[in-house]
């Protein structure tokens, strides 16, 4: 565009020497993907509407590719509760390494990201499907969606289904 472009979107831009780069089309801050003989290591931007996409259309493929096994996700949205009350309600399950449950929080409300890797899809989706029960059954109406892109959404769906209107001034 012919500006000068600010300190801070250059620092967005640098990435390890090596690195494959996973394009973001939703935002400034592109991924990476480092790897070497025995380890790898992805690095995606913070909000979920830029990291999902890229997790979707780049990071999943590949790790498909590198281990051979399917990697399914859900992720269960949660709004009123603290991120530690989460965390300490599902202790037991988040202990666990097949499938791996995680904590984000961000914009007020927190995700519970659950992820299951199996050479069998049919298996990895029934875990995934089994702990994402489990959770909506701990936190119960905490829980207001799964996989749902935003609270935003979710409100929005709700009322359309119940055919309510809201009006503002």
């Amino acid at each position: 565009k012919g500006e000068s472009m600010p300190d801070n979107n250059i620092r967005q831009a640098m990435l390890p020497d090596g690195s494959r780069i996973i394009k973001n089309d939703l935002g400034l801050s592109p991924g990476c993907i480092l790897k070497s003989e025995n380890q790898c290591i992805i690095l995606l931007p913070g909000p979920f509407n830029e990291l999902k996409p890229m997790f979707e259309n780049t990071v999943k493929p590949f790790l498909r590719n590198m281990t051979g096994s399917n990697v399914v996700s859900k992720t269960v949205n949660v709004f009123g509760m603290t991120e530690s009350l989460i965390a300490q309600s599902l202790s037991d399950i988040i202990e666990k390494e097949n499938p791996t449950v995680a904590t984000y929080f961000s914009d007020g409300k927190t995700d519970v990201f659950v992820s299951s890797k199996s050479d069998d899809i049919k298996e990895a989706i029934s875990q995934v499907d089994m702990v994402v029960q489990e959770i909506e059954r701990r936190l119960g109406n905490a829980v207001y969606g799964i996989d749902e892109p935003s609270l935003h959404h979710a409100v929005v769906s709700e009322l359309v289904a119940r055919k309510i209107t809201v009006a503002t001034a």
